[in-house]
C-alpha cells in the first residue's frame, strides 16, 4: 500500500517541496560546487527511481521536487553570476 496513494496530492506535495527547497538554496547558500550538485542529483535521482520500483511513485514525485530546486537553484547561479 503507498504512502501517497493519491497522485495530486503528491504533486502538490513536490511543487511545495520544489518550492521550500529552492527557497533554502537561494538563501542560504553562496556556491555549490558542481561536483556536490551533481553528488545531490545522482543521490535524488536515485532514490527516486528505487522509490518508483517500490511502487511509491508519490513519494519519488516530493524527491523530484528536491531534484528540480536543486537544478533550478543551479540554473540560477549561471544566469546571474553569483
Amino acid at each position: 500500500m503507498p504512502i501517497l496513494p493519491d497522485i495530486w496530492v503528491a504533486a502538490t506535495l513536490g511543487l511545495v517541496m520544489f518550492f521550500l527547497f529552492l527557497g533554502l538554496l537561494v538563501v542560504f547558500t553562496e556556491g555549490v560546487d558542481v561536483r556536490r550538485v551533481l553528488v545531490a542529483l545522482l543521490a535524488l535521482e536515485g532514490a527516486a527511481v528505487a522509490l518508483v520500483a517500490a511502487a511509491e511513485i508519490g513519494l519519488a514525485l516530493v524527491i523530484l521536487g528536491a531534484f528540480g530546486a536543486i537544478v533550478a537553484d543551479h540554473a540560477l547561479e549561471r544566469f546571474t553570476g553569483t
